[in-house]
């Protein structure tokens, strides 16, 4: 082959080639600590991840970035974090272990993802400057939080509203167990709460503050579909208005003896569709003032217009309180407690899937021949679809709120030391009071003697080890002639003593 054809052949082959020798642009995995992540933020480029190692890193505000940047804990790392975007787009943030609080607002806030991290603190979204901002939230948790002085009464609060949506979604997230404040509290327009868990959030008598797991006050368009609430006061709080919800596919179960008349509530309500719920009945006055859980509360406070336009259908609930029928449409529903006259409705008890009160969602779906199934205006069961959201979300059932009690002592040091060893484990982040007696095999042998309690705080799940001591030295000079002493260790969520979670019998052993 003549030289040039030699030369030209070879110039075709790097011409082919030329893609895979020129260097481009690509991802890259940047390390930050909490003295450098301003500066390695605002070096990262679209599609970068910026890889966090163990430490508290305050108040991390982002920026305005072009395309995607993520942040996540490097392997092994524990980070803490408070999140202020205030001017800031395109950031992910996931796998956070401990953030203490999050506000967002601004026009230029917008594109932002933060999921798989769990929230000690509140999350306050500017919804008056928020808007069609595409936010999400997904699969988080916002833990047991007490409500602060000067602070809003929710630990996921949506305060103003516009013309425009919000663009904000909250999904595959639990709320709880416990706390001392509402779940979310939402004033917005548009924002959708989709396939959420709620558990144990209830009111106490000591509380501060409103502990309802979702409160709406002046929304609109609010989407809330295949949620799972348990063991709460109750599900949905919209005394004072609302406006064109949606609210569908949910199961409602209401805390035995702690449950409010009324799982969920409306006033003045104005257009809202209430469609395929299950609101739980054991067919037991379980809930408040010896009445039957799993009712739906409508009417209006003193001066305010009279509801109007709401759609209630194919669900299943107790009864329907305060029903204007004249203005207020309702049919095909199953209805537990007390018999209505609406289009195609039945009167009976359904049979689940997961027995008399099941923990899943999942368990909610109707049993074959129950009532109710088959026959709603659809064709579908009565009740929540439960078949469209199950999948969704995970097989176990809401997060335990018992605390694990192990004794790690012998007979010896609580005769001589008159102190008993505890490892205890919490489900999740929470205050928890250990109260302990000491009591002999048989009760002609003395009374009980009394621990002192011990309160522990938890920033989050995890085990902690602990030492209860008796009250003075008659008692442990009476524990010395205890040959066979039982300890008993009670476990509550405050000081009060009114919410008791667990109750640990142990023989003390040599």
């Amino acid at each position: 082959m003549p030289r040039h054809f030699r030369v030209r052949a070879v110039a075709a082959a790097v011409c082919a080639l030329a893609p895979a020798l020129i260097p481009t642009a690509s991802a890259a995995e940047r390390i930050a600590t909490p003295a450098t992540l301003g500066t390695v933020f605002a070096a990262a480029s679209p599609g970068d991840t910026i890889l966090l190692t163990s430490g508290d890193y305050g108040r991390f505000s982002g920026g305005v970035k072009a395309g995607t940047v993520t942040l996540r804990p490097a392997p092994g790392a524990r980070v803490t974090m408070a999140l202020r975007f205030r001017r800031a787009s395109n950031i992910t943030v996931e796998g956070i272990q401990n953030i203490t609080d999050a506000y967002l607002e601004g026009a230029q806030t917008r594109n932002i993802t933060v999921r798989d991290s769990y929230f000690s603190g509140q999350t306050t979204f500017r919804t008056g400057s928020l808007q069609n901002a595409n936010i999400l939230f997904d699969g988080n948790t916002h833990g047991p939080w007490d409500k602060c002085p000067g602070c809003a009464e929710a630990r996921m609060w949506f305060p103003e509203k516009t013309s425009q949506p919000s663009g904000i979604t909250v999904r595959n997230s639990t709320f709880g167990p416990g706390g001392d404040s509402d779940g979310i509290q939402n004033g917005s327009n548009g924002t959708q709460i989709l396939n959420n868990t709620f558990v144990g959030i209830v009111q106490t008598e000591a509380g501060r503050s409103h502990a309802d797991s979702i409160q709406l006050y002046g929304s609109e368009n609010t989407v809330i579909r295949g949620n799972f609430f348990y063991d709460v006061s109750n599900c949905l709080m919209a005394p004072d208005g609302a406006d064109h919800e949606i609210y569908e596919d949910n199961v409602c179960v209401q805390k035995r003896g702690n449950g409010t008349v009324g799982a969920i509530q409306l006033g003045s309500d104005r257009g809202s569709r209430i469609v395929h719920n299950t609101f739980y009945d054991s067919g037991r006055r379980e809930c408040d003032y010896n009445t039957r859980c799993g009712i739906m509360s409508f009417g209006a406070k003193g001066g305010e217009p009279a509801p109007s336009g709401t759609v209630v259908r194919d669900n299943i609930v107790a009864e329907l309180s305060k029903f204007d029928r004249s203005s207020q449409s309702e049919s095909y529903n199953l209805l537990t407690a007390s018999r209505r006259n609406g289009l195609g409705d039945q009167f009976g008890m359904p049979r689940y899937v997961g027995g008399a009160r099941p923990t899943t969602y999942a368990g909610y779906m109707l049993a074959p021949g129950s009532r109710g199934k088959g026959t709603a205006s659809d064709g579908s069961d009565r009740g929540a679809r439960i078949d469209r959201h199950a999948a969704r979300r995970p097989a176990t059932g809401p997060p335990s709120t018992r605390p694990r009690v192990r004794l790690l002592s012998d007979r010896r040091a609580l005769r001589r030391r008159g102190r008993v060893r505890l490892r205890v484990t919490a489900p999740a982040a929470g205050r928890i009071v250990l109260v302990a007696t000491v009591r002999p095999k048989s009760r002609r042998h003395g009374r009980p003697v009394r621990l002192r309690p011990v309160a522990i705080g938890f920033a989050a799940a995890g085990r902690r080890v602990v030492k209860l001591r008796v009250f003075s030295r008659d008692a442990r000079r009476r524990l010395r002639h205890w040959g066979k002493p039982v300890l008993v260790v009670r476990t509550f969520t405050d000081a009060s003593r009114r919410d008791r979670t667990g109750r640990f019998v142990y023989r003390v052993r040599r």
